[in-house]
This record gives C-alpha cells, sequence and structure tokens, in this order.
C-alpha cells in the first residue's frame, strides 16, 4: 500500500507509514476518508450544483423582470392599437 502523503510503499499489515507516519487505511479510499480528505469528484459535484442554483436564481430573477417589462410593453402596445382604431373608425 502506498502512502498518500509521502507516496512511500508500505507492507501491507503496517497503520502508519514507515517514512512519514502517517495514518493508513487498508486501501488509498478508506485512507482517504480515514484523515477526512473528501472526495474529488464528490467536491466538483456539490460547486457544479451550488453554480446550478445560483443562476437558476439569477434567471428567475430576470424572467420576472422581463415578463414586467413584456406585460408594460403589451399594455402600450394594445392602447396604442386601441386608440389608431378609433382614430380610423371615426375618420
Amino acid at each position: 500500500m502506498d502512502c498518500i502523503e509521502c507516496s512511500k510503499s508500505n507492507p501491507f499489515g503496517n497503520r502508519y507509514c514507515g517514512r512519514c507516519g502517517a495514518k493508513l487505511g487498508r486501501s488509498s479510499v478508506e485512507t482517504v476518508r480515514k484523515n477526512g480528505f473528501r472526495d474529488r469528484n464528490a467536491i466538483e459535484v456539490e460547486i457544479a450544483e451550488s453554480v446550478v442554483e445560483r443562476l437558476m436564481k439569477w434567471a428567475k430573477w430576470l424572467g420576472t423582470v422581463a415578463a414586467v417589462f413584456v406585460a408594460a410593453f403589451v399594455i402600450m402596445l394594445g392602447k396604442s392599437y386601441q386608440d389608431v382604431r378609433t382614430a380610423v373608425s371615426t375618420g
């Protein structure tokens, strides 16, 4: 088994590294877990999830603002259309 601290190869039964004294597990995954390190893939997934969550919040906010502008535009367009229609019918 290789030490994750100094990369020295150690016999299978060792609980600590012969060179640096780091705690060893039965496998590199177990050693990482014992030392409290987190898996790189898990960290990347958490970061991606937090980025997506933040982008979704911004998208909702921008969607709301855009909807207000579109609604105001439609109301103004409808009023202008009614004014033109009234002018044409009276003319």
